[in-house]
């Protein structure tokens, strides 16, 4: 179950740590020196963009900080706040505990100390939620006001996810298909024995997950268009759809966009193509 994680920003620090690592995503590249190769490959396969959104959370006067951030898990909902209302939220990908990294990204805070507890963010997403909401959702006072940062309890975060609207307990699709890959990778480099002893180890029937994705709103006129254009012929290998739609007998071929929408493509007909299954697959993976 994923967890809701709150994180104030309304001091000096955060707000300029908001800007810095949130707002403006931190290229891989500058990060890369303070990575070991472990983590550095999983952050790749988790941002393809090569683009990273990164947090971290200082040490505090105790051990409290650090006990919370090893709490934290990949899934887990992070609530940022400020003024009286959670104005952004997202997905946990990964942390690191990395002091150099946090100082080279955030410097150091009056204390002399720097928010070396890390993790790393994805689907970053605006939310207008006020804090009277919030408290009224998890039970708390209503004048309670977000001060430090904290992970809540199962139950707490499920009422929040349920009543706030906020994503519910599902892994990012993305990440789950990162993590599939990861995962198929390894077993290429196990050995045969191994990979047959893990199958003879493993659950016959898989566990349900729900997962989640956030998708673009299509304009049914391009699709219309380009299919019509095509004439039931892909239009990169030039050869007839394989098979009808059983839904109404058409041809059946998938408007591919030629410059990727989640890259700053137009929805147009210009942008759009007409492919057969095939050659779709080959397009994106090939």
């Amino acid at each position: 179950m994923s967890q809701i994680i709150l994180q104030p920003c309304g001091n000096k620090f955060a707000e300029k740590h908001y800007q810095d690592t949130i707002a403006n995503p931190v290229p891989l590249s500058k990060i890369k020196p303070f990575l070991d190769s472990e983590i550095f490959e999983r952050l790749e396969e988790f941002y393809p963009e090569k683009m990273v959104q990164i947090w971290g959370v200082n040490p505090g006067t105790t051990i409290a900080n650090e006990n919370k951030w090893l709490r934290i898990k990949s899934g887990d909902i992070v609530l940022f706040s400020a003024n009286k209302r959670i104005f952004s939220s997202g997905i946990v990908t990964d942390k690191l505990h990395n002091k150099n990294l946090a100082k080279e990204l955030w410097g150091m805070n009056d204390d002399n100390q720097t928010w070396e507890y890390i993790y790393f963010l994805k689907d970053i997403n605006e939310q207008n939620i006020e804090i009277t909401e919030f408290n009224q959702a998890v039970g708390y006072a209503s004048n309670y006001v977000i001060q430090g940062f904290s992970v809540l309890d199962g139950e707490k975060s499920a009422k929040a996810i349920e009543d706030l609207g906020l994503i519910q307990n599902m892994i990012p699709l993305k990440i789950y298909q990162e993590n599939l890959e990861k995962k198929i990778k390894h077993s290429r480099n196990i050995t045969r024995q191994e990979r047959l002893n893990r199958l003879g180890r493993s659950n016959k029937l898989p566990k349900i997950i729900q997962t989640m994705s956030n998708q673009y709103q299509r304009n049914p006129d391009v699709i219309v268009e380009v299919l019509l254009r095509a004439n039931g012929n892909c239009e990169k290998c030039g050869n007839p759809a394989s098979f009808m739609r059983a839904s109404d007998g058409s041809p059946y071929l998938e408007v591919h966009h030629k410059i990727f929408l989640s890259e700053g493509g137009e929805d147009t007909v210009d942008n759009a193509i007409a492919l057969c299954p095939n050659c779709h697959r080959e397009v994106h993976f090939g």
